[in-house]
């Protein structure tokens, strides 16, 4: 890839685009970035696609067949990757968009090289597209603004042109193209921006790739605490059996509590008590059982007593996640 050339020859790259600039505009900026970064575009193609290669090509308004592609990377053997932008509308919502992108998709499956991929480049929610041959991705230009911004480029006209046109897509004008004229929504978890309707499928991308670890956890948590108190079973069984056969506990016959507590004392360790009422509570009114619970709980609070808690299901949400990031970066 050609990296020579003197940085003022590259002002009117920017320059030259309107308050509105065309697609064209940007694919133009876009590829010459590329094309004064090797270094930079490698990066690129692996932070996307995880192919390590460096002979890359870089293709701007690239004919095959009956397709213009706006952007190519490719080494003409093992892969080719399309990028298709999009900067005035919101992904591909209308039919004809809808078509050319079911007929691009389909051209490129006739291509040899063995890693096909598709990018399309937008501002709102991605289209649902799949091909066999063909692995068709979305990214949002905010996504690929924050690449940019966390890399250099690879000489004194690679960080030129790259500033530029970091400071391109950060501009008052294109920034409300971008986003839509909505403000952006930053994740917690990863630090992307997003907004719209795309900020909901973001939480639930993090929730799918959670949900799994959350079920594990429970699991083994739910293990562990069942091997705890099997031996106390019978005992348990047999308290619960005798509280049963008592007339329901008010206030009014709360004496009788004195005779459970003996009977814990004797059976359970006390670390196995809230574990107990917990399995007993239909057995005694609001009040009565309230009263129970705090004589407890203050009586195991003053002899520091560390309490066996049942664990409980909760599926990952994205505030749970996040609450569990936070709480291991407290540690």
């Amino acid at each position: 890839m050609e990296t020579t050339g003197n940085a003022k020859d590259y002002f009117n790259i920017f320059g030259a685009m309107s308050n509105r600039p065309s697609e064209n505009h940007v694919t133009h900026a876009v590829a010459t970035t590329l094309h004064k970064n090797p270094v930079l575009t490698q990066q690129l193609l692996f932070h996307l696609t995880e192919i390590k290669s460096t002979n890359i090509r870089i293709l701007k308004q690239s004919k095959y067949k009956k397709a213009i592609f706006d952007l190519v990377l490719t080494d003409c053997e093992e892969f080719y990757v399309v990028f298709e932008f999009k900067i005035d509308s919101p992904i591909g919502k209308k039919i004809e968009e809808q078509d050319q992108l079911d007929r691009y998709l389909s051209i490129l499956q006739d291509r040899t090289e063995e890693q096909r991929l598709f990018f399309f480049v937008s501002m709102g929610s991605p289209p649902s597209k799949s091909n066999e041959k063909v692995r068709f991705n979305t990214i949002s230009w905010i996504e690929l603004l924050l690449f940019l911004k966390s890399h250099k480029g690879d000489n004194e006209i690679g960080q030129f042109v790259l500033t530029d046109l970091i400071n391109f897509l950060e501009g008052s004008k294109i920034d409300r193209n971008l986003t839509g004229g909505r403000r952006m929504w930053k994740c917690d978890l990863c630090e992307l921006q997003t907004n719209g309707y795309d900020i909901q499928n973001h939480k639930r991308k993090h929730v799918r790739e959670y949900s799994e670890q959350f079920d594990e956890h429970y699991d083994k948590k739910r293990q562990e605490f069942e091997k705890i108190i099997e031996q106390y079973i019978p005992a348990i069984n047999g308290i619960k059996k005798e509280i049963e056969s008592l007339q329901k506990i008010e206030m009014k016959n709360f004496n009788v509590v004195e005779s459970l507590i003996s009977a814990l004392n004797a059976k359970l360790p006390k670390s196995m008590w809230i574990y107990l009422i917990s399995q007993i509570k239909s057995s005694f009114s609001n009040m009565a059982f309230k009263k129970l619970n705090d004589i407890i709980i203050n009586q195991l609070h003053e002899e520091e007593i560390l309490i066996l808690v049942e664990p409980r299901y909760e599926s990952a949400t994205y505030e749970k996640i996040l609450q569990l990031k936070q709480l291991i970066q407290r540690l």
